[in-house]
């Protein structure tokens, strides 16, 4: 069971990236922060919709960077909320099933 501060850590993890490429952007390609908070979202997200663009080599090589090591951390990140709250809902959803199957045995069983 994933526990709740894997959570914690996970969306710290998720806004350190996201503010790691906000501030980047925004220095590297003069963008303001929401354009900046914008493209790394997306970028993040592997979504890309191309409106923004790395338009000098470094911003560019920047990119291929925090795309091989953002969207790696940010799915390990994301995979771990949702298994946090699939398992415990899993949990929730189990016992309710059981309880409801052995409810339905013992009926039968007292009916014969």
């Amino acid at each position: 069971m994933q526990s709740w501060s894997r959570v914690v850590a996970s969306v710290t993890l998720l806004l350190m990236l996201l503010g790691v490429g906000t501030f980047a952007y925004s220095q590297l390609e003069g963008w303001d922060l929401v354009d900046s908070l914008y493209f790394s979202t997306t970028t993040l997200t592997t979504i890309g919709y191309g409106d923004l663009h790395p338009t000098n080599d470094l911003s560019k090589l920047f990119t291929v960077g925090y795309i091989i090591f953002g969207v790696s951390l940010a799915l390990v990140a994301l995979t771990s909320i949702a298994t946090y709250f699939f398992e415990k809902n899993y949990e929730r959803t189990a016992a309710t099933v059981e309880k409801n199957i052995w409810n339905k045995i013992r009926r039968k069983k007292y009916k014969l």
